[in-house]
Protein backbone atom coordinates (compact mmCIF):
# COMPACT_ATOMS: atom_id res chain seq x y z
CA UNK A 1 0.00 0.00 0.00
CA UNK A 2 0.64 3.32 -0.68
CA UNK A 3 -1.28 4.79 2.56
CA UNK A 4 1.02 5.79 5.28
CA UNK A 5 -1.84 6.23 7.45
CA UNK A 6 -2.08 2.47 7.44
CA UNK A 7 1.65 2.22 8.31
CA UNK A 8 0.48 4.79 11.02
CA UNK A 9 -2.18 2.78 12.83
CA UNK A 10 -1.02 -0.24 12.61
CA UNK A 11 1.98 -1.92 14.61
CA UNK A 12 4.10 -4.12 12.34
CA UNK A 13 2.84 -2.70 8.64
CA UNK A 14 6.63 -1.20 7.61
CA UNK A 15 6.64 1.88 5.69
CA UNK A 16 7.11 2.56 2.57
CA UNK A 17 5.65 -0.96 2.33
CA UNK A 18 6.86 -2.26 -0.79
CA UNK A 19 5.91 -5.54 -3.32
CA UNK A 20 8.39 -7.21 -1.50
CA UNK A 21 7.12 -6.82 1.98
CA UNK A 22 4.00 -7.94 0.83
CA UNK A 23 5.61 -10.71 -0.68
CA UNK A 24 7.32 -11.49 2.61
CA UNK A 25 4.33 -11.16 4.58
CA UNK A 26 2.21 -13.71 2.43
CA UNK A 27 5.27 -16.18 2.34
CA UNK A 28 4.76 -16.04 6.52
CA UNK A 29 1.52 -16.21 6.35
CA UNK A 30 1.79 -19.25 3.70
CA UNK A 31 4.54 -20.77 6.02
CA UNK A 32 2.55 -21.28 8.99
CA UNK A 33 0.58 -24.68 9.98
CA UNK A 34 -3.00 -24.19 9.36
CA UNK A 35 -5.13 -23.38 12.52
CA UNK A 36 -8.80 -21.89 13.28
CA UNK A 37 -7.62 -19.90 16.06
CA UNK A 38 -5.15 -17.65 13.55
CA UNK A 39 -6.70 -16.19 10.30
CA UNK A 40 -5.71 -12.96 8.48
CA UNK A 41 -8.60 -12.73 6.32
CA UNK A 42 -8.19 -10.06 2.64
CA UNK A 43 -10.96 -7.77 2.41
CA UNK A 44 -12.34 -7.74 -1.26
CA UNK A 45 -15.34 -5.72 -2.36
CA UNK A 46 -17.62 -7.21 -4.99
CA UNK A 47 -15.99 -9.81 -6.54
CA UNK A 48 -13.08 -12.83 -5.07
CA UNK A 49 -10.78 -11.77 -7.28
CA UNK A 50 -11.13 -7.54 -6.56
CA UNK A 51 -8.57 -6.01 -5.79
CA UNK A 52 -7.50 -5.94 -1.88
CA UNK A 53 -8.81 -3.01 -0.18
CA UNK A 54 -7.72 -4.04 3.54
CA UNK A 55 -7.05 -6.73 6.12
CA UNK A 56 -8.35 -8.32 9.52
CA UNK A 57 -6.41 -11.26 11.49
CA UNK A 58 -7.05 -12.96 14.45
CA UNK A 59 -4.16 -14.45 16.45
CA UNK A 60 -4.58 -16.81 19.28
CA UNK A 61 -1.59 -15.10 21.52
CA UNK A 62 -1.99 -16.27 24.69
CA UNK A 63 -4.44 -18.82 26.87
CA UNK A 64 -6.17 -17.26 30.20
CA UNK A 65 -4.13 -17.73 33.18
CA UNK A 66 -5.84 -20.76 35.16
CA UNK A 67 -4.93 -22.69 38.22
CA UNK A 68 -4.38 -26.23 37.99
CA UNK A 69 -7.18 -27.78 39.20
CA UNK A 70 -9.68 -26.58 36.03
CA UNK A 71 -8.78 -28.93 32.53
CA UNK A 72 -8.43 -26.88 29.62
CA UNK A 73 -11.42 -28.61 28.21
CA UNK A 74 -13.70 -27.70 30.96
CA UNK A 75 -14.71 -24.21 30.11
CA UNK A 76 -13.15 -21.37 27.63
CA UNK A 77 -9.54 -20.43 27.83
CA UNK A 78 -9.00 -18.94 24.22
CA UNK A 79 -8.02 -14.94 23.86
CA UNK A 80 -8.34 -13.70 20.14
CA UNK A 81 -6.34 -10.50 19.37
CA UNK A 82 -8.08 -8.68 16.39
CA UNK A 83 -6.53 -6.59 13.81
CA UNK A 84 -7.40 -4.75 10.75
CA UNK A 85 -6.59 -2.11 8.28
CA UNK A 86 -8.72 -0.51 5.40
CA UNK A 87 -7.52 1.65 2.51
CA UNK A 88 -8.72 5.08 3.12
CA UNK A 89 -10.99 5.37 0.30
CA UNK A 90 -12.88 2.87 1.60
CA UNK A 91 -13.04 4.29 5.39
CA UNK A 92 -16.07 5.75 7.12
CA UNK A 93 -18.37 3.00 4.94
CA UNK A 94 -19.41 0.78 7.91
CA UNK A 95 -17.19 -2.14 6.30
CA UNK A 96 -14.63 -2.86 8.90
CA UNK A 97 -17.67 -2.92 11.43
CA UNK A 98 -19.34 -4.84 9.65
CA UNK A 99 -16.66 -7.38 9.19
CA UNK A 100 -16.04 -7.20 12.79
CA UNK A 101 -19.67 -7.99 13.30
CA UNK A 102 -20.45 -10.70 10.89
CA UNK A 103 -16.96 -12.48 10.97
CA UNK A 104 -14.96 -12.49 13.63
CA UNK A 105 -18.00 -12.62 15.98
CA UNK A 106 -19.77 -15.29 13.61
CA UNK A 107 -16.30 -17.55 14.26
CA UNK A 108 -16.07 -16.85 17.59
CA UNK A 109 -19.17 -17.44 18.31
CA UNK A 110 -19.16 -21.08 16.49
CA UNK A 111 -15.84 -21.48 18.21
CA UNK A 112 -17.64 -20.33 21.98
CA UNK A 113 -16.52 -23.59 23.74
CA UNK A 114 -12.83 -22.60 23.62
CA UNK A 115 -12.58 -19.05 23.15
CA UNK A 116 -13.09 -17.07 26.33
CA UNK A 117 -12.85 -13.41 24.79
CA UNK A 118 -12.03 -11.16 21.43
CA UNK A 119 -9.80 -8.05 22.22
CA UNK A 120 -9.54 -5.37 19.89
CA UNK A 121 -6.16 -3.18 20.99
CA UNK A 122 -5.62 0.08 19.32
CA UNK A 123 -3.56 3.33 19.86
CA UNK A 124 -4.87 5.33 22.19
CA UNK A 125 -5.27 8.77 19.52
CA UNK A 126 -6.78 6.24 16.77
CA UNK A 127 -9.92 7.47 16.62
CA UNK A 128 -11.22 5.74 13.90
CA UNK A 129 -9.83 2.29 14.98
CA UNK A 130 -11.38 2.92 18.22
CA UNK A 131 -14.98 3.58 16.64
CA UNK A 132 -14.68 0.44 14.39
CA UNK A 133 -14.43 -1.51 17.48
CA UNK A 134 -17.55 0.08 19.38
CA UNK A 135 -19.58 0.25 16.31
CA UNK A 136 -18.95 -3.70 16.19
CA UNK A 137 -20.42 -4.28 19.58
CA UNK A 138 -16.98 -4.64 21.72
CA UNK A 139 -16.79 -2.62 25.21
CA UNK A 140 -13.76 -0.49 26.09
CA UNK A 141 -11.95 -1.65 28.89
CA UNK A 142 -9.69 0.86 29.33
CA UNK A 143 -6.19 1.85 28.49
CA UNK A 144 -3.06 -0.24 28.99
CA UNK A 145 -0.42 1.81 29.63
CA UNK A 146 3.04 1.46 28.32
CA UNK A 147 2.00 -1.51 25.95
CA UNK A 148 3.90 -1.39 22.57
CA UNK A 149 6.89 0.32 21.21
CA UNK A 150 6.44 1.79 17.89
CA UNK A 151 8.71 4.14 16.04
CA UNK A 152 11.11 4.21 19.23
CA UNK A 153 8.18 5.49 21.37
CA UNK A 154 6.64 3.55 24.51
CA UNK A 155 2.45 3.44 23.12
CA UNK A 156 -0.03 3.24 24.74
CA UNK A 157 -3.65 0.81 23.60
CA UNK A 158 -6.79 1.32 23.77
CA UNK A 159 -8.61 -2.38 24.83
CA UNK A 160 -11.92 -3.31 23.85
CA UNK A 161 -13.61 -6.89 24.17
CA UNK A 162 -16.40 -8.83 23.28
CA UNK A 163 -17.00 -12.12 25.06
CA UNK A 164 -19.04 -14.63 23.28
Amino acid sequence: SHDQSIHLGTLRAPWPYTEQDAKETLDSYASRPPAEQDMRLAIRLGAPDAPVVGTICWDRPEELPRDRTTPLNECPHVVWEVGYWLATPYRGQGILPHVLQHVVKKVAWDQRDVVARVEVAGYVDNIASRRVAEKAGFVFEGIKRGAVVKGGEVRDLAVYSWIP
